[in-house]
């Protein structure tokens, strides 16, 4: 917005507003690809996600000395192509996960992500009609990925220090709020547990939401060495015998 502004005020040129996703798309996240803006997202869907240069980028459009402007160029370019080729890497080990319409979410690397991405892409459209991503926990991302209207709409306390699920779906066509803990190593809904999820959806529950409770196993294998602890009024599902609840 404020880059349209100046557009508008400083460049004299007529924006229209609903021009600035062109703007992100086609100005500002290539320069953030190359490095040489920095995006800083507060949250997931946060409004008040901002851009600013690149540091050294800012050093090198206001040094007025020509040498030091080609050292710093040389500099710069160096440190970038290094920082590159590490987000690559990291990139490549991350666990893509589609959030929404065209929306991804990239989550850390590990067995946890793997089954979260599974609930996400094989339980969620197996068994609810028209699903949406609320909330996704991450172990690296303190605030995982939310979606804040939906939340919203949902009246969900949802705070990155709370003891949060793995997963939050909706299903709006059931009006269906869907608890999901992702199994990968411990941590199914217990009688304990659910008491705490329970609080969770409590306010959805008053706006005439009906909530389901999920545990998500990769295998009967390691669903077998918990199912003592499994809290009665819940599901489960296992990944590898996806079409079964």
């Amino acid at each position: 917005h404020d880059i349209i502004e100046f557009a508008r005020h400083e460049c004299r040129k007529e924006v229209a507003e609903n021009t600035r996703e062109s703007y992100r798309k086609l100005s500002l996240q290539p320069l953030c690809e190359e490095g040489l803006v920095v995006r800083h997202q507060l949250s997931t869907n946060d409004p008040k996600t901002f851009y600013r240069l690149h540091p050294e980028m800012l050093r090198l459009l206001t040094c007025p000395a020509p040498l030091e402007r080609r050292w710093l160029a040389r500099e710069l370019a160096s440190r970038l192509s290094q920082g590159e080729s590490w987000k690559q890497q990291r990139r490549r080990a991350e666990i893509p996960v589609e959030v929404g319409q065209p929306q991804m979410y990239f989550l850390s690397p590990g067995t946890h992500s793997r089954l979260t991405a599974e609930v996400v892409e094989v339980y969620a459209p197996a068994f609810l009609k028209a699903p949406r991503v609320v909330y996704l926990g991450d172990t690296r991302h303190k605030g995982g990925y939310q979606h804040r209207d939906l939340m919203r709409e949902l009246n969900l306390p949802i705070q990155v220090t709370a003891s949060l699920p793995d997963v939050i779906l909706l299903c709006e066509a059931e009006r269906t709020v869907v608890v999901i803990e992702v199994v990968a190593s411990s941590g199914p809904i217990s009688a304990s547990r659910l008491a705490q999820l329970q609080l969770l959806v409590q306010q959805s529950q008053s706006l005439g939401y009906l909530p389901r409770y999920v545990s998500a196993f990769p295998s009967r294998r390691l669903f077998r060495g918990f199912v003592e602890e499994i809290a009665w009024g819940t599901q489960v599902w296992i990944a590898n015998e996806a079409e079964h609840i």
